[in-house]
């Protein structure tokens, strides 16, 4: 379980940054709150069906070659993989980066924005509160696989440790799906490691779960999840916040300045941006 549990131990060593734009800035100012939306509904469901298809193949693979105790649980797994979709998994993005200008051309219309930079020790604390994990993504195939095996791996051990059939099913469907989704939420496409992504990753949750909101996509309702920052009647705390690239950086420093004054946010750094971009 080598590479499975040093990905489940890590932890960032630098400040974890999030790109946003000015009205998210307000947003998690006023809430406290950051958002964590359902993998399903965005972009990122691609990569939750990378990750299964490496563990089809694993299982696929597997079934073709072994003669064994497992075989009917690899079976169960294959039968069961389309249940990963009724799964909700939340996921909030970070960068270990916090002057990237693919990120300021991803998140920031035009790199109008900020960076955030929140300290690990608060997300983690934070996390643990609130039934996320905080994990490195994964872009290595090599490791992505590996990773993949030995979740799979430890699914097996616990069901074969229960001694009725009807069980053993079960327990491949409670222990392996829930977790599973959330390590296959930190698998990412080589094509983006430039990002040094770590994320938040949350579910599933209950449905009637009370930090479960809803808001308007572009083709469908998005749900995602109010991850609290800090209490209501504790100080919202930020390390750093770079503002973007725009065509009055001074002032919009001094806005994000008044911002934080005016809502008692303790941040210990404000900068503006200060290379060139041409979004506007």
């Amino acid at each position: 379980m080598e590479r499975l549990e040093k990905l489940m131990q890590e932890s960032p060593n630098t400040l974890l940054c999030h790109y946003t734009t000015l009205s998210g800035l307000i947003g998690i100012v006023d809430s406290k709150c950051i958002w964590a939306s359902s993998m399903h509904y965005l972009n990122d469901s691609a990569e939750l069906k990378h990750a299964f298809s490496l563990i089809q193949a694993w299982l696929e693979l597997h079934l073709k070659h072994e003669r064994g105790p497992c075989n009917d649980l690899y079976g169960a797994l294959l039968e069961a993989l389309p249940l990963f979709s009724e799964f909700q998994i939340f996921v909030c993005s970070f960068s270990a980066l916090g002057d990237t200008l693919s990120q300021w051309r991803g998140y920031c219309p035009n790199g109008i924005g900020c960076s955030i930079g929140f300290s690990p020790d608060m997300i983690k604390r934070q996390s643990s509160k609130q039934g996320f994990r905080l994990l490195r993504c994964v872009y290595d195939v090599d490791e992505q696989k590996a990773i993949c095996e030995e979740v799979l791996t430890r699914a097996c051990k616990i069901a074969n440790e229960e001694k009725r059939e009807e069980l053993r099913r079960s327990a491949v469907v409670d222990n392996f799906f829930p977790s599973f989704m959330q390590i296959a939420a930190a698998i990412k496409n080589a094509s983006f490691a430039e990002e040094q992504e770590w994320r938040l990753i949350g579910g599933p949750f209950a449905i009637e779960h009370p930090q479960i909101r809803f808001r308007a996509g572009k083709y469908a309702v998005i749900p995602y999840f109010e991850f609290e920052l800090a209490a209501k009647s504790e100080i919202l705390q930020f390390e750093q916040v770079l503002v973007g690239p725009n065509p009055d950086p001074a002032m919009s420093k001094q806005s994000v300045e008044y911002l934080l004054k005016c809502r008692n946010v303790r941040c210990n750094r404000i900068d503006g941006y200060k290379g060139t971009y041409r979004g506007w």
